[in-house]
């Protein structure tokens, strides 16, 4: 695959590529619902988008979950928690999914109104093994997730896997003993 990468790609950040996908100036490319977002906001169709899983994940769902938090001892704690109510709640849950092109945790929100895809990776959350990313650092520690992408920094420019592997079992060996976020 990385013979067909773009050779600009190290420079651009997701939603520049995404909009490169968008305009036609590439043929395909590997992401989240966030993406699908971008794609549609730049003129994409779900006649225009198609979608796989990733090679070997048909039983799996790679979630990226979007959290909001309030502390504890925060001075306004009680506003925070209004807040949350609102972002938390099935209408204010739909609407920003419709937006970002990304599904609903919540299971009492419906579906119907979102597109064709949308439905389909609900689905898909909803009934595969669900796992979290590790590019998004919600799998391991930031110090890991650090080793992962010089790893895969590494194999980029080596296209060697022994030195993938030796990049990334030294991160492994760094980091043994840290607690994931």
């Amino acid at each position: 695959m990385l013979t067909h990468a773009d050779p600009a790609s190290d420079g651009l950040t997701w939603d520049q590529a995404t909009k490169k996908l968008a305009s036609g100036a590439c043929a395909f490319e590997s992401f989240n619902d966030s993406a699908y977002g971008e794609l549609v906001a730049n003129g994409a169709t779900d006649q225009t988008i198609g979608s796989v899983p990733f090679p070997g994940t048909d039983e799996q769902y790679l979630a990226v979950i979007d959290a909001f938090v309030v502390a504890s001892d925060a001075a306004d704690g009680r506003n925070g928690l209004d807040y949350l109510q609102v972002v938390a709640s099935p209408e204010a849950t739909l609407a920003f999914n419709a937006i970002k092109g990304s599904v609903p945790v919540r299971t009492d929100v419906p579906l119907s109104s979102l597109s064709p895809y949308q439905q389909g990776a609900a689905q898909a959350f909803r009934d595969k093994t669900f796992l979290l990313s590790i590019v998004h650092g919600e799998a391991m520690s930031p110090a890991f997730q650090q080793g992962f992408y010089d790893a895969i920094a590494t194999y980029r420019s080596s296209r060697d896997p022994a030195v993938f592997a030796k990049t990334l079992a030294d991160a492994v060996r760094a980091n043994q003993g840290l607690n994931a976020p």
